[in-house]
């Protein structure tokens, strides 16, 4: 079955009309965030999807977690932050699992787009969020949803909070529909 997209003409190439889903990916070692959104405002869903070390092919496990995604939202639109290159988490296997996945949204005539770290710092320093803590907080309040998950500010000896894939995934779709607007 082939899904029409519906598109709006603008200045430039034409977009995702502000009604469609958006299915935004941030792609991590061992793990996916992402967020669904029907509009700029709805969250239909979020969460993280882990694929773990032990699978032998990687980029087809985490595909086939994001694909039962794709089958149960039918987004009009993939968006994926896609990582410097030359950042070590970026290299092999993050960036297969990127390729593979933008493969599986084209059979299934999703469009798929890919948004840079730059792209998304440029969209929230609008918004004067600097930080990645800033950034989340900024998502936090545009989406109370979310709010409860969101990690404390993070200190320069803590890890990562394992929910921060979410609110990096929320940054790239709210990036996407304002760089779009």
């Amino acid at each position: 079955m082939v899904r029409r997209q519906k598109t709006i003409e603008g200045n430039g190439p034409s977009i995702v009309a502000p009604s469609d889903r958006i299915l935004a990916l941030e792609v991590r070692s061992q793990r996916v965030g992402f967020i669904v959104l029907q509009g700029r405002d709805q969250i239909l869903d979020w969460g993280i999807r882990t694929y773990g070390k032990q699978e032998a092919d990687a980029p087809s496990a985490c595909c086939a977690k994001v694909a039962t995604l794709l089958e149960l939202y039918s987004p009009a639109v993939m968006v994926i932050r896609r990582r410097n290159p030359a950042l070590k988490q970026s290299r092999g296997t993050v960036r297969a699992i990127a390729a593979k996945l933008a493969g599986e949204a084209r059979q299934r005539s999703i469009s798929c787009r890919f948004m840079t770290a730059d792209e998304v710092r440029r969209f929230f320093a609008r918004y004067e969020c600097t930080t990645k803590d800033a950034v989340a907080s900024r998502i936090a309040e545009w989406f109370p949803d979310l709010a409860w998950k969101l990690p404390p500010p993070r200190k320069f000896y803590d890890p990562e909070s394992y929910n921060m894939a979410v609110f990096d995934a929320a940054a790239t779709a709210m990036a996407f529909i304002g760089t779009n607007d």
